[in-house]
């Protein structure tokens, strides 16, 4: 697109974008169009427009006028209105009284679209090829404004593994203080739970896993009469300790650093027998799944 033929290329071009503002024809875009999707005379093609024409097509009206005019249509709508302006411009306005080559336009034509239209280095290539096909290959270009910036989805991986975590922390002991024999009361305190899970479900219950006297404060041989109770506090209902596990809390997904409060509760009657020393009981947190 240098020289005579940067020329007629570009006024064909000029005569397509003036018919079209003055006289309400087809739009530059268009006309690509139909003149690339038309079928007839495939052979038309053969001669790219860069060589100079022989004697024998000189005047040939695509190769020489349209093809050239489609070339500079393609780079208007691949780099945009405001660097084609300044590119027509600047080729004018630089090359006054010069002589000019092929090379030469597509010298401007990169600088312009990386300095004005932002191109980076991957599309000046995709440039560079548009010009080789359009220009240079005696052949159909298949790089069209449509295809220029068609991107190309490459699948990758990119992953982490989470390990099986069924992770559970306990806060202080659970002390009651004094427990006051002959006063109707119910005793209550608190520690905390943390949690943390890999799993797709999981439960946290509580188990007393002795013998003597399951589910009761002992003292030796004795034991308070009534069950001790538990449950997540604010909101969770109090249930009684025993050797089979007492649901606290259940999880549907995943969870990390759930703290929770599990308060406990002795109730204490007011005609319940209280042995002088300290009532106990060893009680077991359990974290499980059945959804590892």
């Amino acid at each position: 697109m240098g020289g005579h033929l940067a020329q007629r290329g570009l006024g064909t071009w000029s005569q397509w974008n003036w018919t079209n503002k003055q006289n309400n024809g087809i739009t530059p875009a268009q006309q690509f169009l139909n003149n690339y999707n038309a079928t007839n005379n495939p052979t038309r093609w053969n001669t790219a427009t860069a060589n100079l024409p022989s004697a024998a097509n000189l005047f040939s009206t695509f190769p020489v006028y349209t093809r050239g005019a489609m070339t500079l249509e393609a780079l208007r709508q691949i780099i945009g209105d405001g660097a084609f302006v300044e590119l027509a411009r600047t080729w004018v306005s630089e090359n006054r009284g010069k002589n000019v080559d092929t090379q030469d336009f597509i010298t401007l034509a990169r600088r312009i679209a990386r300095d004005r239209a932002g191109f980076e280095s991957s599309n000046l290539a995709k440039l560079d090829t548009l010009f080789q096909q359009w220009l240079y290959t005696p052949a159909k270009p298949t790089i069209t404004p449509t295809t220029f910036f068609q991107r190309t989805d490459v699948p990758s991986t990119v992953d982490g593994t989470v390990p099986g975590t069924l992770a559970l922390s306990i806060g202080p002991p659970v002390n009651f203080g004094a427990l006051a024999p002959g006063v109707a009361r119910d005793y209550t305190a608190t520690t905390t739970a943390n949690v943390i899970s890999t799993a797709g479900d999981a439960t946290l219950a509580v188990t007393d896993p002795s013998t003597s006297a399951p589910g009761r404060l002992v003292n030796g041989a004795y034991a308070l009469p009534q069950a001790l109770q538990a449950r997540i506090a604010p909101g969770g209902v109090f249930g009684p300790l025993g050797s089979a596990p007492l649901a606290l809390q259940s999880y549907t997904a995943p969870i990390s650093n759930d703290l929770l409060n599990v308060e406990f509760k002795q109730p204490i009657a007011a005609t319940d027998p209280l042995r002088t020393g300290t009532n106990s009981k060893i009680v077991v947190f359990t974290l499980s799944t059945t959804s590892p």
